[in-house]
């Protein structure tokens, strides 16, 4: 095996063992937002510092592993959507009467889809970075000439489309 070879399959392996070691951290961190979700009776708890402080602490995990080449990237986009962004919006508009009354928590759950919004704009735009890909621009050709393997490229295409359903559901 040449040198180059070689050193690729470290960078792989070592990106993997990273992206495992990150993706267990970040599932404990949401069965701990789980556990604190579940004791929750009203929207307004969903916006304490604490819980605050998880949810950028996942995002924060999982948006390292959707960086690396790593086979745990589309469970970390997951957990991403579903823990950081999406319980809350969902807790929220089953208290949709609540929200409306309270003004303050209204404010709060205004500033998180704004936030959701604005998380996945700038997550579509480090990708087009990071891939050097323009997302307004792709067609079937567009991965071509990247030298990606099948399955990023494919993952990479989800990213994208799953991003925009994201959006359109914060909406």
């Amino acid at each position: 095996m040449s040198g180059t070879r070689l050193k690729n399959k470290e960078i792989i392996e070592n990106s993997e063992t990273v992206g495992k070691q990150l993706f267990r951290q970040a599932w404990n961190i949401s069965q701990h937002l789980d556990i604190s979700i579940k004791q929750i009776r009203n929207c307004n708890d969903l916006f304490h510092d604490e819980l605050i402080g998880l949810r950028k602490h996942l995002r924060d995990k999982c948006e390292q592993i959707i960086l690396l080449d790593c086979s745990q990237r589309r469970k970390a986009e997951e957990l991403l959507w579903k823990k950081v962004f999406y319980d809350v919006i969902q807790k929220c508009r089953q208290q949709r009467m609540q929200l409306l009354n309270d003004e303050h928590t209204l404010r709060y759950w205004l500033d998180h889809l704004s936030v959701a919004t604005d998380y996945y704009s700038k997550l579509i735009s480090k990708m087009e970075v990071h891939y050097g890909l323009e997302v307004s621009r792709l067609d079937a050709s567009s991965f071509d000439v990247l030298q990606l393997n099948d399955v990023t490229v494919d993952w990479l295409k989800g990213l994208f489309y799953r991003s925009f359903i994201y959006l359109g559901d914060i909406g």
